[in-house]
């Protein structure tokens, strides 16, 4: 069932240039994800990986700038390291729903601010049929020509696997990633 929804996402994300218009732009994008659990104070923070693709749509073109919809997949994991007990590393699917405010810098540049939640799904089989995690985003980024580059936070709840026992645990991090805009 995942591979299918993937596949099929992946197959929209690929078709997408070819029926677009102008307010369509498909960004694929990787970049480190950092993140922490809060509750535990001795561990460090978790570098990880932030993987996918988000399709933004244009809704509303002003005198300031343009006001659109963002949302996409992605693969990444969350955790800590504590030292001496290991790293709690939790793979999964991430789909934000983001609504930005693009402004053109000049010809070239373009710089956003986005706001908005998202969803993510675990895929550690330690957690068997635990529900996901809510959270919020809040970013900004820059675009120069085609090439994206962002900076955002997360703040979420999420259940992980800690000491042999399910639970929800709060999430903070921070993803900077680079993509490239079609």
């Amino acid at each position: 069932m995942y591979r299918r929804g993937v596949i099929a996402l992946l197959l929209l994300l690929l078709s997408l240039p070819t029926l677009a218009q102008s307010r369509w732009k498909v960004i694929p994008t990787v970049g480190l994800q950092v993140t922490a659990l809060p509750r535990f104070r001795e561990a460090s923070p978790l570098a990880g990986y932030k993987a996918g693709g988000m399709v933004r749509y244009q809704v509303r073109q002003g005198d300031l700038g343009r006001l659109g919809i963002e949302s996409g997949l992605f693969l990444n994991d969350i955790g800590a390291v504590r030292s001496g007990a290991g790293d709690y590393r939790q793979p999964g699917i991430e789909i934000p729903l983001l609504f930005n405010f693009d402004i053109n810098l000049t010809s070239r540049v373009n710089s956003y601010l986005r706001i908005g939640a998202y969803y993510r799904k675990d895929l550690s089989k330690d957690l068997g049929s635990v529900p996901g995690g809510i959270g919020f985003q809040v970013g900004c980024g820059a675009e120069y020509r085609n090439w994206v580059v962002s900076v955002d936070g997360l703040i979420g709840t999420h259940p992980l696997n800690v000491d042999g026992e399910r639970r929800r645990e709060k999430m903070a991090g921070t993803a900077l990633t680079v993509g490239y805009s079609f």
